[in-house]
Order: structure tokens, then C-alpha cells, then sequence
């Protein structure tokens, strides 16, 4: 399964691993961080309000690695995903 897919952690303003969010620890070879602490976001749909809040997690830290590998394949549309991998951890 090694190199079909990341470990994505959070981390701070101070580019520190937010106190939540889990190291690489085994998966340092496939891991990659991005910002999860104070990342302001729509509220949850089902709440119903429509408004935008800070919000803190690795739920947030991924999708900036996700929107990064789309642009990737949108500019490379014949890489590999075991190719944009690579290229993300470099």
C-alpha cells in the first residue's frame, strides 16, 4: 500500500505540529503537513447558518494537500498519482 497514498498532519502559524494532530511517526516517508490551526470555513451545512468560522484539524489540513494534487493533475493531467505523491513530498 506504501505509495498509493499520504499521511497528512497540522500544524500551526509557527509551522509547528498542532497539539492535536498526530506526528509522522512510521509514516515519515509518505507524511506531509499543512495548515489546520485557525483556518477560517464555512460552518457545518447542517448547522444552517451559512457562516464562516475558525476551525482546527487535520480535516482542514488535508484539503490544502488534496487542493494541491488537483492542481498538480490539472497541469500534468498524464502523472501518476504515485507521481504527484512524489512530487508533493519533495
Amino acid at each position: 500500500m506504501i505509495g498509493k497514498w499520504l499521511t497528512v498532519v497540522a500544524i500551526d502559524s509557527s509551522n509547528e505540529i498542532a497539539s492535536f494532530s498526530n506526528g509522522c511517526g512510521d509514516a515519515k516517508n509518505y507524511c506531509i503537513s499543512a495548515p489546520g490551526v485557525s483556518i477560517y470555513a464555512p460552518r457545518e451545512i447542517a448547522q444552517g447558518s451559512g457562516n464562516y468560522v475558525s476551525w482546527n484539524g487535520t480535516s482542514m489540513a488535508a484539503p490544502n494537500v488534496t487542493g494541491v494534487a488537483v492542481v498538480l493533475r490539472s497541469f500534468y493531467p498524464k502523472l501518476s498519482a504515485s507521481s504527484i505523491k512524489h512530487i508533493l513530498i519533495q
